[in-house]
């Protein structure tokens, strides 16, 4: 599936998985790729070219067609479904995620606050006990 998205992410044309593998890479399109590899530090990779990810993305979509697990007749419309549900379920989580993180900082900040504070009232402590 990664493949897959890689060659949406980086702007290869089609209105259909077939199209999108079955299009000669543009030198535009391998230059975003590469970029897109270097930002997200997908290093594995980087040797191999947008075609020839192309390629074996085919032989494994022909794999899974002998196997029955997908068709050609589609365009193979459920991988492209399925995806689409593993990016939004991957966007989901990480909001989900994020929300948790501001949640927990804020938890932290108020139990250092709370920390300060006790800290202040054993300082007190021990500056009245040592007056006693």
């Amino acid at each position: 599936m990664q493949y897959v998205e890689n060659c949406l992410l980086s702007g290869c044309p089609g209105n259909n998985l077939t199209q999108l593998l079955a299009h000669h890479t543009l030198q535009k399109e391998e230059e975003i790729f590469r970029k897109f590899l270097h930002r997200n530090n997908n290093n594995q990779h980087i040797k191999l070219t947008l075609d020839e990810i192309k390629c074996h993305i085919i032989r494994q979509l022909s794999t899974l067609e002998k196997a029955k697990r997908v068709t050609s007749i589609n365009n193979y419309q459920s991988i492209v479904t399925a995806i689409a549900k593993e990016i939004n379920k991957t966007d989901e989580y990480r909001k989900i995620r994020q929300i948790d993180l501001i949640t927990i900082r804020k938890l932290v900040s108020e139990l250092e606050k709370t920390q300060l504070d006790y800290q202040k009232r054993l300082e007190r402590y021990t500056k009245l006990f040592e007056k006693i």
